[in-house]
């Protein structure tokens, strides 16, 4: 039997490390090998996954660097996969932040086993012309303390939830955007 690979993607300004016990404490609840991932763009004294740029009053995705991104994200997941003879749903995505969004665009389109988006968003401007998997279980987890994302950017997930995606909303009372509480690994299945 294959073992499950829980890939996790950081948020903007951090790095791999971000969160790490509790991360490898989530990789733990489903016997999983912790993959951290590194964003390829420099942002103060971490990295992030896209930038965003300003345009009609409205602050949009860079789409290049996302492009590039998920591309980055794909190519390192399936070296890994190859190496293990495996495929995406042998899979856990699991994003905080910037990294959730990922981890959420990710799972709509390469259908792994699970997504985990801790403390994130799904930006309006992301759309599909082809097919997403609606039945990936989708959990998305607010940090009740959450002051960072603004109630528009907290809402967000109802976007997911309008399409049909199976999506699960939780909310960790004790976590704020940055400081994530270890209440989460009972919230997710």
């Amino acid at each position: 039997m294959t073992r499950t690979l829980l890939v996790y993607l950081h948020g903007k300004g951090a790095d791999p490390s971000a969160h790490h016990e509790l991360i490898q404490k989530i990789a733990d609840k489903y016997g999983a090998e912790l993959l951290a991932l590194k964003a390829p763009f420099p942002h103060k004294d971490g990295f992030m996954w896209f930038g965003k740029t300003g345009r009609a009053g409205q602050r949009r995705i860079i789409a290049e660097q996302f492009n590039q991104s998920v591309e980055n994200i794909i190519s390192q997941v399936e070296e890994k996969l190859h190496c293990r003879e495996c495929q995406w749903d042998n899979v856990i995505l699991c994003g905080h932040s910037q990294g959730g969004v990922m981890a959420l665009h990710l799972g709509l389109t390469m259908s792994p086993s699970r997504v985990i988006s801790l403390c994130g968003d799904f930006p309006p401007e992301i759309t599909y012309s082809a097919a997403i998997d609606k039945k990936v279980p989708l959990f998305w987890i607010e940090g009740g303390k959450d002051t960072f994302l603004t109630p528009e950017r907290k809402n967000s997930w109802q976007k997911l939830k309008d399409w049909g995606c199976n999506l699960q909303f939780r909310r960790s009372p004790h976590s704020s955007h940055n400081h994530l509480n270890t209440e989460i690994i009972d919230l997710i299945e």
